[in-house]
């Protein structure tokens, strides 16, 4: 059914917002993993980009770092290189606790 004033392409199919993630599978929103999975159903993916303090695009959907990883504070505050080697993107370090099912 059209929605009037929305382009089809965007209600043509459901769309995985932040990808298809799922505690219950292990799966943290915004990751490769959730992409996947929305591809393998035929989502529509939608993702959030936000700046790292050397303006590095960082796939993250919160302006801070609390509620999916171990780290505190805002993102932009972090470089993407210490990021990633201070491993906060690491499975080991996301929060399962907060992920939900998208829908």
């Amino acid at each position: 059914m059209p929605v009037r004033g929305i382009p089809a392409w965007l209600v043509e199919r459901p769309i995985a917002h932040r990808g298809l993630h799922d505690a219950r599978y292990d799966v943290p929103e915004n990751t490769l993993a959730a992409f996947e999975a929305a591809i393998i159903g035929g989502y529509a993916i939608e993702l959030d980009l936000n700046l790292s303090a050397d303006g590095r695009a960082m796939v993250f959907h919160d302006g801070t770092l609390d509620r999916l990883t171990q780290f505190e504070g805002p993102l932009a505050s972090r470089t993407a290189v210490e990021r990633r080697m201070r491993g906060s993107w690491a499975p080991e370090n996301i929060s399962r606790r907060s992920a939900k099912p998208s829908g």
